[in-house]
């Protein structure tokens, strides 16, 4: 497998590990290869080879499975691979489509757009630094525009995707990185008047093309708005009518974008007209850049029995793959880097699984899995397993994860999900798994948030969270940067046998019911390990018969199959609703902090705190080592800690 350890490092800069099952699958062989002459068995593109498959099948023996294979380099598309139950495979015989054997195949939805030097006549009233260029895009077959990204807003394609080589450009903006809190806002009509110190005020004025980005309402809350004018005369800027349905704070963190006089360093790009675009090139690199064009690489809605491998698939305006209504679906050794939204995105599937792959660099979230019935509980079966999600939320940074899980029955396991803005991984459903993962650096620039995060439902119940790996996320910080996050009452959740190492708030229980914490180790909260709290008894009473109370008798949960699957949630009583009761603390072990912090008068009595272990000493030499030796060497100093909690191996490095 050593291709798949070149294409890790250059997606990722990280080796992956992974042997495939030899398909033994009798196949008929067509060939893609872009620049052949025309001959039996290839084909010029996988477009064509696709239309062509009913044909191709009309000629083959019984039981004969199809595989497609490109050749090495590059292929481009305008358009989406659409994939439906005309042109699938069949149980046994899937239709295989796979890059060659040395994992340089590129499915790139982008065309060549080439540049020149930018000069003063293209910006008269601001300076372009030396180096600068400028591209003309192309007036068809899409129209160019910057994309309005919120948490609240479902972006269905971004208006523009730049690449210069494999690197992704960015807008120009002020400040470089992080943010800046030096703002007032009045948003008392319709649209945010917003006033900057006056140096600031005095460079922007000029800018035709500014937007302001950041957390408005909440620092959870994300939404980039364009400034619509600049109001010479109170010497303010007036922005755009916002998206968030929350109340916008007089200031908050933002960042100024998509402006001129911020364009200073390789990477970064301005759109200056809807066929106007500066930036400055990365040295060593071509000065030609790659502009997206198709929403997809793959769509496949209906389709059945298809296996997609050893492609790296990127550059699209949307997700790389879009599976709607589909069933029996793999994706294997893929990589997905550079999408305008998700990296992958599957609705009312049933047993699709992306296994061995690496997703990267995604405006939005990495992979979202949706499947399964919640009325009877049937699963899903579809499956993230041993791949790798970094580097999400680029461009909308809050409530979109690294994996996102909807429905019931699915299931993410030993996969590394790092290096995000919010949230690795959001639960909405029943019976999923999180399992032998490893989570860090996670939750980088919000607040208030969890690596792993489901809320505000008492019904979304048998999920379990074992085996994980949970380190480095926010320790030290003030922020409440959890680790485990049951929020607004999220009741039935097990989390068992998990390592959480340098996790600022590893567990927070806010108000549920029935949860089960049991067997796991904390090293060096800044917090206590595990912060419960009443709020359904207090600050929340009003939410339960509003709003948890209606999604209650939403669902069939006095039907058989629920009774017989959460017993405790069928038998419920008036009173019991909005108390955390029925949570279990078991058999945990604790070093360098505190176990546990209950919030409320009466939140201690109504959870079963029982054999847990505090207190424990943490050397200030084993916290000088790596997470993994940290974890390995306090357990090999505490034997009778490593024999109660049973824990298993951490999770496999996959970084």
């Amino acid at each position: 497998m050593a291709f798949f350890f070149r294409l890790a490092s250059a997606v990722v800069a990280l080796g992956l590990s992974l042997f495939a099952t030899p398909d033994r699958t009798s196949a008929h062989t067509i060939f893609v290869r872009p620049e052949s002459s025309p001959a039996e068995n290839t084909f010029a593109s996988l477009s064509d080879a696709i239309k062509a498959l009913p044909e191709i099948r009309s000629k083959l023996t019984t039981g004969e499975a199809i595989t497609l294979e490109l050749a090495p380099g590059i292929h481009r598309i305008s358009e989406p691979i659409l994939l439906s139950a005309s042109n699938s495979g069949s149980p046994g015989r899937p239709l295989i489509i796979r890059g060659a054997p040395d994992g340089s195949s590129r499915l790139l939805g982008s065309l060549i757009t080439s540049s020149r030097p930018a000069v003063p006549s293209d910006t008269p009233y601001i300076h372009m630094p030396e180096g600068t260029r400028l591209v003309t895009l192309p007036k068809q077959p899409i129209e160019f525009y910057k994309t309005r990204r919120s948490t609240y807003t479902k972006v269905a394609s971004s208006g523009l995707e730049v690449f210069q080589g494999d690197h992704r450009l960015t807008f120009a903006r002020w400040p470089r990185h992080g943010f800046s809190e030096d703002i007032s806002v009045d948003a008392g009509g319709a649209s945010p008047i917003v006033k900057l110190p006056p140096e600031q005020t005095k460079q922007l004025s000029l800018e035709s093309t500014m937007w302001i980005s950041g957390y408005w309402a909440r620092d959870w809350a994300y939404e980039s708005v364009p400034v619509m004018r600049f109001d010479s005369s109170s010497q303010t800027f007036v922005a755009d009518r916002l998206q968030t349905p929350l109340q916008t704070r007089n200031r908050f963190r933002f960042f100024i974008e998509n402006i001129l006089s911020a364009l200073n360093s390789p990477g970064q790009m301005v759109l200056h007209a809807p066929d106007q675009l500066f930036f400055i090139p990365f040295g060593g690199e071509k000065s030609d850049v790659s502009v997206s064009i198709a929403k997809h690489v793959f769509v496949l809605e209906g389709a059945k029995n298809i296996r997609i491998e050893r492609l790296q698939l990127g550059q699209t305006l949307g997700e790389a793959i879009r599976i709607i209504g589909s069933s029996d679906i793999e994706v294997r050794e893929c990589s997905i880097k550079g999408t305008g939204t998700w990296g992958a995105v599957v609705s009312a599937s049933a047993r699709v699984s992306f296994d061995g792959c690496v997703i990267s660099e995604t405006a939005e979230g990495g992979i979202s899995l949706d499947g399964g019935n919640r009325r009877t509980l049937a699963r899903s079966g579809n499956f993230v397993r041993n791949s790798v999600v970094v580097h999400f939320g680029l461009e909308n940074p809050a409530y979109r994860p690294g994996i996102q899980l909807q429905g019931v029955g699915n299931t993410v396991v030993g996969s590394l999900i790092a290096h995000g803005p919010h949230s690795g991984i959001t639960i909405s459903g029943n019976d999923n798994n999180i399992e032998s993962n490893e989570l860090s650096d996670l939750l980088t620039q919000t607040d208030d948030a969890g690596a792993i995060y489901m809320g505000r439902d008492w019904t979304m119940r048998g999920n379990l969270i074992t085996g994980n790996f949970f380190h480095d996320i926010l320790p030290n910080s003030k922020k409440t940067a959890v680790g485990v996050y049951l929020d607004d009452q999220f009741s039935g959740t097990t989390i068992d046998r998990n390592v959480f190492y340098q996790v600022n708030l590893p567990i927070l229980l806010g108000g549920g019911r029935d949860n089960k914490i049991s067997r796991n180790l904390f090293l060096a909260p800044t917090k206590a390990a595990i912060l419960a709290d009443n709020r359904g008894m207090t600050w929340q009473r009003s939410m339960v018969p509003s709003e948890l109370e209606k999604k209650l008798v939403a669902m069939p949960f006095q039907s058989e199959t629920w009774r017989a699957r959460y017993p405790s949630l069928a038998a419920i009583t008036t009173e019991q609703k909005g108390e955390p009761g029925g949570n279990e603390i078991r058999s945990n072990a604790v070093a360098g902090g505190a176990l546990n912090r209950f919030l409320g008068d009466e939140t201690e009595r109504l959870v079963n705190l029982s054999e847990n272990q505090d207190g424990l000493a943490l050397p200030d030499e084993i916290r000088a080592k790596s997470a993994r030796e940290t974890v390995s060497r306090f357990l090999s100093l505490h034997p009778d800690v490593s024999k109660t909690l049973a824990l298993p191996a951490l999770p496999k490095r996959l970084e």
